[in-house]
């Protein structure tokens, strides 16, 4: 339960700040280009969006950063236990999904009658299952290794 504690804690908080750091860096080089000052460019009404790789990369970083301080935090006692995490973050209207172990992000995605009559070349994911007019789309896979 503790692993479970830890990340539900931290790995918010680490996600946020990585983010932060790559738009504040984004910023900084953008200024350097134009060879202006960085100085004052802690503004958040200034950074720019992230690209989705660049979105990715924070979130990978997060997740390393967050297990790796897990593993030297001595309250936490993780030789034979672990946690799996997901997150859904939301960036300029982009969805991200990102994904450790059996955890998995499934949307659920009701169709209208529009829907129902044409094909369904707009859903981009295969549904897993369709019931009725609820279909679920996978968002994330199963990173279990016997799977």
């Amino acid at each position: 339960h503790r692993c479970s504690a830890y990340v539900k804690k931290n790995l918010p908080i680490t996600i946020e700040k990585n983010i932060r750091k790559m738009r504040v860096a984004r910023y900084q080089a953008s200024l350097k280009a134009k060879g202006e000052s960085t100085k004052g460019a802690y503004n958040p009404r200034m950074w720019p969006k992230l690209s989705a790789k660049d979105y990715e990369e924070a979130c990978k970083k997060s997740f390393v950063e967050c297990n790796d301080k897990m593993h030297d935090d001595p309250n936490v006692k993780d030789k034979l236990s672990g946690t799996t995490a997901i997150t859904a973050g939301f960036h300029f209207g982009r969805l991200t999904v990102c994904n450790v172990g059996d955890s998995r992000a499934v949307l659920g995605h009701r169709l209208s009658a529009e829907e129902m009559e044409e094909e369904k070349t707009e859903i981009t994911a295969e549904p897993q299952e369709e019931n009725g007019k609820l279909i679920a789309i996978p968002l994330s896979k199963d990173q279990t290794p016997y799977r």
